[in-house]
């Protein structure tokens, strides 16, 4: 571990407050990902454009940036291997603790699923319990799971002295195979028809795994990223990385397009260019200094309120809305309420729970 985990040394003039903003920003783009910004609009006019851009393009890269966000806070202050069991198991417990408290929160929408399941109660419970362990226990969920797998990866390796730049290299062998199940799709079709037993296991793989945007084929090499980026103190000019940025977005929108006009994609969850497009926003932002003010530690804990909460907040808006007329069901204003109320119910839960008498709230948070 000598040769791979340094001691940094961070300038006195460095912070990471542009982190937090962005935070918010990202977890906003995860309500549109899941909230149609224009409404429910013909997929083909202008309005329904924007929604495909915004959701099956710009959120793309929302959730990459926690995880990479994740791997480098976790990651940059360990300095051995004792350092590495002890935070990573310390982290992963905590995150165990909000998956478990969000899924019980979550779980009445998950129930009423079972009651519509046409296959029945004990069907629904298994394909539950599947879901907590590989999927996530609610659709957007299935970020914690993915986030502890891939810390237990990372952390794995680095105890057994494996280079960083080993790991991210495995991790990103993975991510490949990952994409071939998601936009890249297409690339494995001729299997079904070349081998058609090779064919017959993947699919019950995927029965298993559900998705390869999971804590293997997908958070590994994004968290194994960040742990880089802390261990190496890699950095790069401001104005450098947001050229390679700018340039990474277009290379994946040409990707988006591309592949969708062949017939490749399978599912928008995961594309090749948002790997550099995220790594280098991240090193853009972490190079971006902000003056210190309170503020960033807020906005940090009301990015995690948002994502966690805004589906229920999404649900209960969609169905009064439906109650009142259906047409202010399908419009842009279910997104702007439920982006509203996220933020609202972010800021009153954060300012609660520092209360002492309502301090067992930051369990939502922390």
């Amino acid at each position: 571990m000598k040769e791979n985990l340094v001691k940094r040394e961070m300038s006195s003039k460095q912070n990471y407050n542009a982190i937090d903003i962005a935070r918010v920003i990202f977890a906003m783009l995860v309500v549109s990902a899941h909230v149609k910004p224009l409404g429910n609009v013909d997929e083909d006019s202008f309005l329904g454009i924007i929604n495909f851009f915004i959701q099956k393009y710009m959120a793309r890269i929302a959730v990459p940036f926690f995880f990479v966000s994740s791997g480098f806070f976790l990651y940059r202050k360990m300095y051995n291997k004792r350092e590495i069991r002890q935070v990573s198991v310390a982290y992963i417990k905590r995150l165990l603790r909000q998956y478990f408290i969000w899924s019980i929160i979550y779980l009445p929408l998950s129930v009423e699923e079972f009651l519509g399941h046409k296959w029945g109660w004990y069907h629904s419970i298994k394909i539950y319990i599947r879901n907590v362990i590989f999927a996530g226990s609610f659709i957007h969920l299935w970020f914690l799971p993915a986030l502890v797998f891939s810390i237990i990866l990372v952390s794995f390796m680095l105890i057994h002295d494996i280079h960083p730049k080993v790991i991210v290299l495995v991790a990103f062998l993975f991510y490949i195979m990952g994409l071939l199940g998601q936009s890249w799709y297409g690339m494995i079709l001729p299997i079904k028809g070349a081998w058609p037993e090779l064919w017959t296991a993947l699919k019950r793989v995927g029965a298993i795994i559900v998705t390869t945007r999971d804590g293997l084929f997908d958070g590994f090499l994004y968290v194994a990223i960040g742990m880089y980026l802390a261990v190496r103190n890699v950095r790069l000019k401001m104005t450098t990385a947001i050229e390679y940025f700018c340039m990474s977005m277009v290379a994946m929108l040409a990707e988006v397009l591309l592949l969708q006009y062949i017939g490749f994609i399978c599912a928008y969850e995961m594309f090749l260019f948002a790997v550099p497009a995220t790594l280098f926003l991240f090193l853009f932002l972490i190079e971006l200094y902000l003056n210190e003010n309170d503020i960033y530690k807020d906005l940090r804990i009301i990015s995690k309120i948002i994502y966690f909460s805004h589906f229920w907040i999404y649900v209960a808006i969609k169905r009064l809305f439906s109650k009142i007329h259906q047409s202010m069901a399908d419009s842009c204003l279910v997104f702007i309420f439920t982006l509203l109320f996220a933020f609202l119910l972010s800021f009153v839960v954060m300012k609660v729970s520092r209360n002492k008498m309502f301090s067992w709230l930051k369990i939502l948070y922390t």
